[in-house]
């Protein structure tokens, strides 16, 4: 089960175990937008009044009432890509920033819609935790526009590329998808075997070094990935 705790005198989350997600959570309306952009710093809220009686490790979700992207609703599936870690502040904020700026350099970014989310709500519309806007500032990635946003049913809709960041969100991903889901669900680190890791280490709860173990890993898995992505759908 997961808890709050507080550390360094801040909230944080710890998690044993995988959370117990409903298969039959109800997504929340939101706002197809369009535009050039991945993520708005601006929220978009639903007119819905209506909360979603979803239990996430003992705790009631609003089930992402509070959006915190704009959705380009006339991109293709096949070439969205979502990066998902427990709480959306550290690890798949870092992946979405590693990942955009690889496919910038590579003149693929109008061509692929990039964006993260958490497993928890706990800090939904919270920027990224300081030490990973930090740690990513150093090598050149620019983390302060981004928003913590829970994952729900409609991103098995938007993206077809889900990649969760260690094998407890794959489990929770697993059980939130609907059979219907067609797309790639994994392990980020999966695109990358020969490094011998699967798992991209929470670094939440430690110092340095775990934040730059995190963008040292998905730099790798995201230089494999565009490559994948870019194979697969023939992208120039």
């Amino acid at each position: 089960m997961c808890s709050d705790e507080i550390v360094s005198g801040k909230a944080g989350h710890s998690c044993v175990g995988a959370i117990n997600v409903p298969s039959a959570i109800r997504s929340g309306h939101s706002l197809a937008l369009g535009g050039p952009v991945n993520r708005a710093t601006d929220a978009a809220v639903s007119s819905s009044g209506d909360r979603d009686n979803a239990i996430y490790g003992g705790r009631l979700a609003s089930n992402m009432k509070l959006r915190n992207i704009k959705i380009r609703s006339d991109f293709p599936p096949e070439r969205s890509v979502l990066f998902v870690c427990m709480g959306n502040i550290c690890r798949s904020p870092t992946a979405e920033s590693v990942f955009r700026r690889h496919a910038t350099l590579a003149g693929l970014q109008d061509q692929l819609f990039i964006d993260s989310a958490g497993i928890g709500d706990w800090h939904a519309g919270e920027a990224p935790d300081s030490r990973a806007v930090t740690h990513a500032r150093k090598r050149g990635y620019d983390l302060t526009a981004l928003r913590a946003r829970q994952v729900d049913l409609d991103d098995f809709t938007r993206f077809h590329w889900i990649f969760a960041m260690d094998l407890h969100n794959l489990r929770d991903l697993q059980a939130l998808s609907p059979p219907g889901f067609r797309g790639h669900l994994g392990l980020f680190l999966d695109v990358v075997p020969e490094i011998g890791l699967r798992e991209v280490p929470d670094p939440y709860f430690g110092g340095a070094a775990g934040f730059e173990t995190v963008l040292d890993l998905t730099e790798r898995a995201s230089e494999a990935l565009l490559a994948r992505i870019a194979a697969v759908h023939q992208l120039r």
